[in-house]
């Protein structure tokens, strides 16, 4: 009688995979959202043709310009992390919580956080009496508007934000784009940040609808506001 064959080994099942809510979405969407902001702001003031062609050329760019993060410190680093950590934990645990992020948090998450990857080298944030300054060089090819392939927006835009009641407000103050100037807090521009905030919330809302995690992680935020020197993140319990 032959030797029955050893059984083989069960079976070992892999653990799920934890996946992290989706921050770095909302970190793109608003770089987006900001460079198609003062991009239409200029063009709409330009109007016809030739004056769109030159407003084009006066405030883009056809090559990128460097964005530097100055490199954290250990410290910096453990503490950015922390806060960024504390903010998912918060939202997985369903809990009420007020987490605030300093601007050194923020662009240490930016050149750190694999969330925040897509705008690595393209971004850099201060925060100064509630007011967000960005500084950014991004490539205009994916925005639906003519003569901007192979175009970089390189600049600064200074503006006023919020989150609240699953709305973003965005309140441009003022730009340099590609060296120019531009005042942003007149009469025109007042009137289109106004649409242009109803437009990116009604497509932060569909593209909700496409990504259930995030989704699931926006649920729990109340609130963004920027107070003073810090970005305020309220979450809540549902």
């Amino acid at each position: 009688m032959e030797p029955s064959s050893p059984s083989p080994p069960p079976t070992q099942l892999s653990p799920p995979i934890q996946t992290k809510p989706r921050m770095g979405c909302f970190a793109v969407g608003c770089l987006s959202a900001i460079i198609v902001l003062v991009l239409l702001l200029i063009v709409g003031g330009a109007g016809g043709w030739f004056l769109y062609s030159k407003a084009v050329n006066t405030f883009t760019s056809d090559q990128p310009a460097h964005v530097a993060i100055e490199e954290p410190t250990d410290t910096q680093l453990r503490a950015a992390k922390a806060t960024i950590s504390r903010l998912r934990e918060t939202a997985t645990r369903n809990e009420k919580e007020t987490i605030d992020f300093s601007e050194t948090d923020l662009n240490t998450l930016i050149a750190h956080d694999p969330a925040f990857a897509k705008i690595r080298g393209k971004a850099r944030v201060k925060i100064d009496d509630s007011i967000v300054t960005v500084e950014m060089s991004a490539p205009l090819d994916g925005i639906p508007l003519p003569k901007l392939k192979g175009r970089w927006f390189n600049g600064t835009v200074r503006l006023r934000c919020s989150y609240i009641d699953n709305e973003f407000v965005f309140d441009g103050q003022s730009a340099i784009a590609n060296g120019h100037d531009l005042d942003l807090s007149g009469s025109f521009f007042s009137s289109f940040n106004r649409s242009f905030n109803q437009s990116f919330n009604d497509g932060f809302r569909r593209g909700l609808e496409k990504d259930s995690q995030a989704a699931t992680f926006w649920k729990h935020i109340k609130g963004i506001t920027v107070e003073k020197s810090r970005l305020v993140v309220e979450t809540r319990q549902l």
